[in-house]
């Protein structure tokens, strides 16, 4: 049931555990593309940032989920890969400020979800 979509209405904990993996996933394909990237291009972590988005964006979109849960997928695959970029280049604020809202974000979703 790995690649199947679920909105995990009702269930809090699948949900939270759901989209902390989604952000952990965005965190590895940031890695995998950067290093697959850092000998032939210049801007390795640009081209990872961008790969993420449409690779994984392209993924979602053939798993025939609904659109909202695989926008929220999609988004908190992002963030993961937007972290890693900020703890790559060592910018606290930004890596701070995207543990505070990704935590709102899953707040407000395990409260939508009880």
């Amino acid at each position: 049931m790995l690649f199947q979509p679920d909105d995990f209405q009702g269930d809090w904990y699948g949900w939270l555990t759901n989209q902390a993996a989604h952000v952990l996933l965005g965190m590895g394909i940031f890695a995998a593309v950067s290093l697959l990237f850092s000998h032939i291009s210049k801007r390795p972590h640009e081209m990872a940032l961008i790969i993420s988005a449409f690779g994984y964006g392209f993924f979602e979109y053939l798993q025939g989920g609904t659109f909202i849960d695989s926008v929220a997928d999609w988004a908190f695959v992002m963030s993961g890969a937007f972290f890693a970029v900020a703890a790559w280049h060592m910018r606290r604020n930004i890596m701070a400020g995207l543990v505070v809202s990704v935590g709102a974000l899953l707040v407000v979703g395990v409260w939508r979800r009880k």
